[in-house]
């Protein structure tokens, strides 16, 4: 067991104890190993992108699959590269995304 030291390895060792209901999580401890998986993946990717600021893919998991591993990848990732999600004029009549189409027509 080696312990997190960083602001990203004790984040993600937090998170990942969370997520795997585990008592400890080194950071040489492998994802996969302790029972992670590709849906588990994806919150860990959501997680990323909320906590730290960079886009990551779930590919990028599947490389980087220790917390030293990742947090070091994360560190490399520029925070520029995630859109920002900006406030847009609201339209007096909002279209209908395709599910609800469906459905109208379908009534």
């Amino acid at each position: 067991y080696v312990a997190p030291v960083s602001d990203i390895e004790n984040g993600l060792a937090s998170f990942w104890q969370d997520l795997l209901q585990l008592d400890r999580v080194g950071i040489d401890d492998d994802f996969f190993v302790l029972g992670g998986h590709s849906l588990l993946a994806t919150r860990v990717a959501t997680f990323i992108r909320g906590a730290f600021g960079v886009d990551i893919r779930i590919r990028d998991l599947f490389t980087h699959t220790t917390i030293r591993s990742l947090s070091e990848y994360i560190t490399s990732l520029d925070s520029s590269d995630v859109p920002s999600i900006e406030v847009g004029d609201r339209p007096e009549r909002i279209p209908l995304s395709f599910a609800q189409e469906r459905l109208w027509f379908i009534d």
